[in-house]
């Protein structure tokens, strides 16, 4: 399992399948830009169109003024990338539908205040897992 953010775009090799309990996702910045990367739980309906929900609602948190929105998704585990770096997400979860997120830093500060989180420029979804079965642990 590999995420690989590009300029424009967050590629996945790998199964789009993945046994409950733990599994390492590879993850790579090839861009010139700090990036995070994520492993979400999804609430929505797999029929959805994630990448276009996400695109929605980043387009919203830019708007002056503009209530959050509540996202489809909850955030598991992450890791902070730096430009032309890799890193791993180390995941450890139970059986259910996960996606796999890449989150560009935005290049400027824009927060009225130091408790707002700054909004990233882009949010890619490299891919959906399916995570099935129980967990086994040696």
């Amino acid at each position: 399992m590999r995420a690989t953010l590009t300029n424009g775009a967050c590629d996945y090799d790998g199964p789009a399948s993945a046994h409950a309990g733990r599994f390492t996702i590879e993850v790579t910045n090839d861009t010139r830009s700090f990036s995070a990367f994520f492993l979400a739980a999804l609430d929505d309906d797999p029929d959805t169109d994630l990448q276009a929900t996400i695109d929605r609602l980043l387009r919203r948190s830019q708007k002056p003024g503009e209530s959050p929105a509540r996202v489809p998704f909850r955030m598991i585990v992450g890791s902070a990338v730096g430009p032309s770096e890799t890193s791993s997400i180390p995941a450890d979860v139970r059986a259910g539908s996960y996606a796999v997120l890449c989150f560009v830093g935005a290049s400027t500060d824009t927060r009225r205040t130091s408790g707002e989180p700054v909004p990233p420029r882009a949010v890619y979804l490299a891919t959906r897992l399916d995570v099935t079965g129980v967990p086994i642990y040696p």
